[in-house]
């Protein structure tokens, strides 16, 4: 079961390997630094009220070998089975941020 969940964090995580100097931060980077630390601690307390208020009501989960959780009620009762998981201890560390002021090709077909 734990390795269910580890695909949605490594998911996450590999975002990028660079890291980023504080100095170079914008202060929307460290927005973003800032939330990611929230989350991270909410889920080190079982916070999952907390947990979830960091979604949109419409977002959904990708869980690896579990049906997709869209919608926050979904992805609550997604965290909460996660989080009964006896031993299972969740972290990760976000090495790099990058705010795009201008949308990208890719962006402006949406």
């Amino acid at each position: 079961m734990r390795s269910t969940y580890f695909g949605l964090f490594l998911a996450c995580l590999c975002l990028s390997t660079a890291q980023v100097t504080k100095s170079s931060e914008s202060p929307d980077e460290q927005a973003i630094r800032d939330e990611d630390a929230a989350w991270l601690k909410a889920v080190h307390a079982n916070d999952i009220d907390r947990i979830v208020s960091f979604y949109a009501d419409d977002a959904c989960e990708f869980p690896i070998e579990e049906p997709i959780a869209c919608g926050k009620k979904a992805i609550r009762a997604n965290w909460a089975h996660m989080l009964g998981i006896p031993g299972l201890r969740l972290t990760w560390q976000l090495t790099k941020v990058e705010v795009s002021h201008e949308p990208s090709a890719s962006c402006e077909r949406l």
